[in-house]
């Protein structure tokens, strides 16, 4: 591409602005495409996505019936509740539940974890136990209904400390991308609460940008990316990705068509047309 700018009158510098400004459009718009707009909207995918896998519950909800059960058994009893003229009685597999002493970062970020499903499986009416082995059910003209938690169960203060842990790194998924927007000089208004987290992001060395070669005479060159978690290994922020490429190459398309309208008025008339703004910061 360079080669076909000079050859429509662009100079050595302006090929080396173009691909600052650029890289520096695609750092954004792969920052605006890879998490939330919005704060409040953060926080709320950070809630869906905690619910997704935890419940939390209080462990004297279920102290009684894990007095009367032991804890030898693959399948723990936890509650019951009634709604209207029905009642239910909820359990969970015992390796499911954390309470506030297991590690509740592995249990988030394992795949098995999020892919769970519906957080209630019903496991049909009424139980017949056997001591030692898992629970069998049997369906009759009853209204008790047994049902499955899907969850990783833990105590609400585990949760609340957990969830606390990631609201403190919220946004540095798109800081390390917006790191980049900055750090080549766009006019991009990038919000309060993505910029507080650029310098522990660039610190850390998640925020990846190398602008050494960038005013090259002859082959400028920009490198930027993340090195945070998810950004290979999650196919959403991949795909999300992918899409604020092909964003930028439609944009980038358009202004290189202005472009060769002004290559043809140059090879025209005689005058050298390449104005500063042919491809506008967009």
């Amino acid at each position: 591409m360079k080669g076909f700018l000079l050859g429509t009158g662009a100079t050595p510098g302006q090929c080396q602005d173009l691909l600052r400004v650029q890289a520096g459009l695609l750092a954004w718009e792969i920052s605006k495409q890879v998490g939330p707009a919005t704060l409040p909207a953060a926080r709320k995918k950070v809630e869906r996505d905690m619910r997704n896998v935890f419940f939390p519950l209080k462990t004297a909800v279920a102290a009684s019936f894990a007095d009367k059960q032991g804890h030898q058994s693959d399948f723990l009893w936890l509650f019951a509740y009634k709604k209207g003229s029905s009642s239910f009685l909820v359990g969970a597999d015992t390796a499911d539940i954390l309470g506030d002493s297991g590690d509740l970062r592995a249990a988030f970020y394992k795949d098995d974890n999020r892919r769970r499903g519906v957080k209630w499986q019903d496991l049909g009416e009424r139980i017949i136990s056997t001591p030692g082995l898992r629970p069998k059910f049997k369906r009759f003209r009853g209204n008790q209904h047994a049902l499955k938690l899907n969850r990783v169960v833990v105590t609400p203060g585990a949760y609340a400390t957990f969830k606390n842990s990631i609201l403190e790194k919220i946004g540095q998924l798109r800081a390390t991308f917006a790191a980049t927007t900055v750090a080549l000089g766009l006019k991009k208004t990038v919000p309060a609460w993505v910029t507080k987290q650029i310098s522990a992001v660039e610190s850390s060395g998640k925020s990846v940008f190398n602008g050494a070669a960038m005013n090259h005479p002859t082959n400028p060159v920009i490198e930027f990316g993340s090195r945070a978690k998810g950004v290979v290994s999650n196919p959403i922020v991949a795909e999300a990705i992918r899409g604020a490429v092909k964003i930028r190459e439609a944009k980038l398309k358009v202004g290189l068509e202005r472009i060769l309208k002004g290559a043809a008025y140059s090879f025209n008339t005689g005058a050298t047309y390449f104005p500063k703004n042919t491809i506008p910061e967009e």
